[in-house]
C-alpha cells in the first residue's frame, strides 16, 4: 500500500488500516468521518479509497473518491476511482418491443380459433400450433423472438 502524506495522519491511517483488516465497515466509516480531510493530499485519498475497498466499505470508498475529485479535480486516478465507484445510471429506457405488441395483438385477434391449443407467434405471425408445448418446440428451429403460449 502507498504512504499517506497528510501531516499527523499516522494515527488515522493506523485506525483505517485496522478497520479495513477487520472488515469493519462501520468502524472504517467512523474513522473517515472523524478525519480532517481538508489537508489531505491526493495520494491520501487514493490510499483511503483502496483501504475502504479492501475493508469491504464500498460506499465509503465512493464518498472518499468523490471528495478526492472535488479537492483535486485534475487528479486522473481519483477521477477513475470516482467513475468506477459511481452508482449505476440508467441511460435510456424503452417500452415493450414492437414484436411483443404484435404477438399480443395476434393472440387477441385469434384467441377463439386456437383456444386450448399451444401456439408459437413471432412478429405477429403464427409460426406453429399444437396440443402441447413439446409439439410446438419440436417444430421450431430457432426460438429467438418466438412467444410460445397456451391460448385460453
Amino acid at each position: 500500500m502507498g504512504v499517506l502524506t497528510m501531516p499527523d495522519f499516522r494515527e488515522d491511517r493506523a485506525r483505517l488500516e485496522a478497520a479495513a483488516r477487520a472488515g469493519d465497515e462501520a468502524a472504517f466509516a467512523r474513522v473517515v468521518a472523524e478525519t480532517d480531510w481538508s489537508r489531505a493530499e491526493a495520494c491520501d485519498f487514493v490510499e483511503a479509497v483502496r483501504l475502504a475497498l479492501a475493508g469491504g466499505a464500498p460506499l465509503t470508498a465512493r464518498s472518499l473518491a468523490d471528495a478526492g475529485v472535488r479537492a483535486y479535480p485534475e487528479h486522473v486516478e481519483l477521477h477513475k476511482m470516482a467513475r468506477i465507484l459511481a452508482p449505476p445510471r440508467v441511460v435510456g429506457t424503452s417500452g415493450p418491443s414492437q414484436s411483443l405488441c404484435e404477438n399480443q395483438r395476434w393472440l387477441r385477434e385469434h384467441a377463439d380459433e386456437y383456444r386450448e391449443r399451444w401456439v408459437a407467434v413471432r412478429e405477429g405471425k403464427l409460426v406453429a400450433s399444437g396440443m402441447t408445448a413439446a409439439e410446438i418446440r419440436a417444430h421450431l428451429g430457432s426460438r429467438n423472438g418466438v412467444m410460445v403460449t397456451r391460448v385460453f
